[in-house]
């Protein structure tokens, strides 16, 4: 995907995804969370589970999980209106 080159070779992107299609791509999992406390203030990463992407909200969470740069920004309009980008700060920056 457009994510996996970008992050691979550490290229700026931008990109507004749409469409989740999770039969067609059933490769694509994402973790389980589970509440750490009882008030779910906490959650934490059950990394041996894995649920389908099946909607929207789990692409975003898929997308994001590729790498800790990737930022979600919120476009002002109606739709599917979340760009995820990444500009890859170099070392230095870091």
């Amino acid at each position: 995907t457009i994510v996996d080159v970008a992050v691979r070779n550490r290229v700026p992107f931008v990109i507004v995804p749409c469409c989740v299609f999770s039969r067609l791509f059933p490769h694509r999992r994402r973790r389980k969370r589970s509440n750490n406390q009882l008030d779910g203030s906490s959650t934490t990463t059950v990394p041996e589970q894995s649920l389908l992407v099946r909607d929207y909200d789990d692409l975003i969470e898929y997308l994001m999980a590729k790498d800790d740069s990737i930022q979600k920004t919120v476009l002002p309009f109606e739709g599917k209106n979340i760009a995820l980008w990444s500009t890859f700060p170099s070392p230095k920056d870091i």
